[in-house]
């Protein structure tokens, strides 16, 4: 290895792609890896870059290691999340295909030389391409032999997330993240990460309302928004796509300042989150509006159990907005 460490030098990266090559071929990734990572950056930033796919799928951990290990130096997120998308594709289309076995199985069809010829044709799909930054990436290039994969579910989530801790403000990154947050089962990671992300901007805008700043606080406080790197219309759009996460959608609805909506999604799921918002408005006609919205569903509620109850979950509702902001008028209708 230092032989080769020391022809890189003087030979430049032509030298040390030919051993990377030669290392894929006689030893796999790791040892390729492991020549990449001793190698001097501006040689092997390039290589990184062309061969991401492949160490993605042969050795995703220790990849992922050494992409978040050579961030601090220069390597960027950016040029490596078409290879990091491009695993994750991969890895959704074989869960699919298994799935796919799995019933075939249990309906008494299946075939085996099928489903080897399927696995072969699904993953064969190996090449080259050219993404927007101009870069050439090695795409899947050990894709067609399905044993060569390496189904990591966790590695882009925590080279993105370990990038992000080092200061990374690039939005495609905190997107990237986002969405593979949203297909997670578990709702934690994505909500927590929102909360950090989200709450600065939500305290922001109760502020403004509280303190009835001027047009010109007003414009500063949305520039210094604008400037946040999560882009949180991408992000809502992701959330609502996945029909679940509901918790998170709420968030984000605070983020932009949308309580109304807000309070009427939390009112589908969590009905005691929608009166935590409603009494959080520092405005006394929203407040009043909200727990207007809220009456009206516990009514409406109430009636499709059977209307028994009708009565004690309005007043219910007045107990907890208090008589400052609703009286008995303003729910008899719902009564």
């Amino acid at each position: 290895m230092i032989i080769s460490l020391f022809l890189a030098k003087i030979l430049g990266p032509f030298h040390l792609s030919h051993h990377l090559i030669h290392n894929f071929l006689k030893s796999g990734a790791l040892d390729a890896l492991s020549i990449l990572n001793d190698a001097p950056f501006e040689l092997a930033e390039p290589l990184y870059y062309k061969h991401a796919s492949t160490f993605l799928a042969r050795a995703p951990a220790v990849a992922g290691e050494s992409f978040l290990n050579r961030y601090s130096q220069g390597l960027s997120p950016l040029r490596l999340l078409p290879s990091i998308l491009y695993y994750e594709q991969a890895r959704a289309e074989r869960t699919r295909v298994r799935k796919a076995v799995k019933s075939s199985q249990s309906h008494g069809s299946y075939s085996a030389g099928a489903e080897e010829s399927k696995t072969s044709q699904d993953a064969n799909v190996g090449g080259s391409k050219t993404f927007s930054d101009g870069f050439e990436h090695r795409i899947g290039e050990d894709m067609s032999k399905s044993l060569s994969f390496v189904d990591n579910s966790s590695v882009s989530t925590k080279y993105l997330e370990g990038v992000i801790k080092q200061g990374c403000r690039s939005s495609a990154v905190y997107s990237c993240l986002i969405s593979l947050y949203a297909k997670l089962e578990d709702e934690e990671p994505l909500l927590e990460f929102l909360t950090a992300q989200v709450d600065a901007t939500s305290t922001v805008t109760d502020a403004v309302k509280k303190a009835r700043l001027s047009s010109e606080q007003l414009r500063a406080s949305a520039s210094n928004d604008l400037q946040s790197p999560l882009d949180t219309s991408c992000a809502l759009r992701t959330v609502l796509s996945t029909g679940r996460h509901f918790r998170s959608a709420i968030k984000l609805y605070m983020g932009f300042g949308m309580r109304q909506q807000a309070v009427e999604l939390a009112l589908k799921v969590d009905p005691t989150l929608a009166r935590e918002l409603a009494q959080d408005s520092v405005e006394l006609e929203e407040r009043k509006r909200l727990w207007l919205m809220i009456a009206k569903n516990a009514a409406s509620d109430s009636s499709i159990r059977g209307g028994k109850d009708v009565v004690s979950r309005v007043v219910s509702v007045l107990k907890d907005c208090g008589p400052d902001v609703l009286s008995i008028e303003d729910v008899l209708p719902f009564l």
